[in-house]
């Protein structure tokens, strides 16, 4: 026990007599004081007496921070816009050419669609003796699934009472002559069918384009508004700090830049 207090006590009195020691200015310490005097920077005192050199103030780096409402809203009117607002440029042109493919893959299915329906409507016209511009969706389908207009009268209507009676009239009238006929009108309208569902697949692409643009401006909005980065100069070094809560590799990054 003796001998680790008379440890503690030799460790204080060292420390008590290294506090009063004043070190001689030399040559290299002069000429160091000298260029910092005409740099402009201040020498301050430590609490141990040494002088170190520092800045006035710490320098904060600038950084806009971002509206997470306005990126959102900008991501919902266009994808990429809210991207190219939060200064991710290469990022926003993902999303802007991901809006274009969609909606020139709408515009690509719904005129094939249209040139596939104009294409079975006159070929029923002809060869079904039909009159089938204007009809719905429902009457067309019959044409395609009945030989004849009796046959759906006579056939059609047993297990559905609540379809119409339609009268053999040059408006309602149909007669496919083979079935091969009738097969190839069916597999035209069934290509205009889908060729539409696809348009409207296309719709719900560009509505997730905007939702996940949006999730993704939203949060690189938060990034930079929680991120601070400050620097700051002790001699001829620079020290940067920046601090980013929500970033995924590193939370908090110091660097230095020596100043030779």
């Amino acid at each position: 026990m003796k001998w680790i207090l008379t440890i503690v006590a030799l460790t204080l009195l060292l420390a008590a007599s290294s506090s009063a020691i004043d070190l001689m200015p030399t040559p290299v310490r002069s000429q160091f004081e000298k260029s910092l005097a005409m740099s402009g920077n201040s020498l301050l005192a430590a609490d141990d007496g040494q002088p170190f050199v520092v800045d006035e103030e710490p320098r904060p780096t600038a950084m806009e921070s971002k509206s997470v409402g306005r990126a959102v809203l900008y991501s919902a009117l266009l994808p990429g816009l809210g991207q190219y607002y939060n200064g991710q440029h290469k990022k926003a042109r993902y999303f802007v050419a991901a809006e274009l493919v969609t909606w020139v893959a709408w515009g690509g299915f719904r005129m094939y669609g249209s040139y596939k329906k104009d294409d079975y409507i006159e070929y029923g016209n002809i060869h079904a003796q039909a009159q089938l511009e204007g009809k719905s969706d429902e009457f067309l389908d019959w044409v395609g699934f009945y030989y004849d207009i009796n046959q759906y009268n006579a056939e059609g209507r047993v297990g559905d009472r609540d379809r119409p009676y339609l009268a053999d009239t040059p408006e309602n009238h149909w007669y496919w002559q083979t079935a091969s006929e009738q097969e190839l009108y069916r597999d035209l309208k069934n290509m205009s069918r889908e060729s539409y569902r696809r348009a409207k697949f296309m719709v719900g692409v560009a509505l997730l384009n905007r939702v996940i643009s949006a999730i993704d401006a939203a949060i690189d909005a938060r990034r930079s508004r929680r991120t601070e980065a400050v620097d700051w100069q002790i001699g001829g070094a620079r020290f940067e700090l920046n601090v980013d809560p929500m970033g995924r590799d590193r939370q908090f990054a110091l660097t230095v830049y020596p100043g030779f």
